[in-house]
C-alpha cells in the first residue's frame, strides 16, 4: 500500500462553506448551504425548504450551485495566490482563500 503524503492546498472558502438565500415560488426566501455534514471531512448540501427535507435535494440548491466558486488552486496551477495568509483572495471571486490538507 502507498504511502500517502499530506500537502497544503489554497482554495476558495467557498469550496468549504457558501451560504445563500434563493428565492422560492412562494415570494420567501430559502437559505442554502454547503459545508461540513456529519463530522468535518463530508461535505455536502442544505436548504432550509420542505421539498429539500423530503428529498435531499430541491431547485433552491441547483440555482445555488451555480453562484458557487468552488475554485481550487490543485486545478489551476496558473493561479496560485501570493501574500499574506489572512489577505488572500480567490482569483475567481474574489472571496477569501482558505488553506486545506490534502492527502497524495
Amino acid at each position: 500500500m502507498p504511502d500517502l503524503t499530506i500537502h497544503t492546498a489554497s482554495v476558495c472558502r467557498s469550496a468549504t462553506w457558501f451560504k445563500t438565500p434563493v428565492p422560492g415560488s412562494n415570494g420567501q426566501n430559502h437559505t442554502v448551504e454547503f459545508g461540513p455534514s456529519n463530522g468535518k471531512y463530508k461535505y455536502d448540501w442544505s436548504c432550509t425548504c420542505k421539498g429539500f427535507t423530503y428529498r435531499r435535494t430541491c431547485k433552491h440548491v441547483d440555482a445555488a450551485k451555480e453562484l458557487r466558486c468552488g475554485w481550487n488552486a490543485e486545478g489551476d496551477p496558473g493561479h496560485q495566490p501570493d501574500g499574506p495568509p489572512d489577505a488572500l483572495r480567490c482569483p475567481q471571486c474574489g472571496d477569501h482563500v482558505v488553506a486545506i490538507q490534502v492527502a497524495v
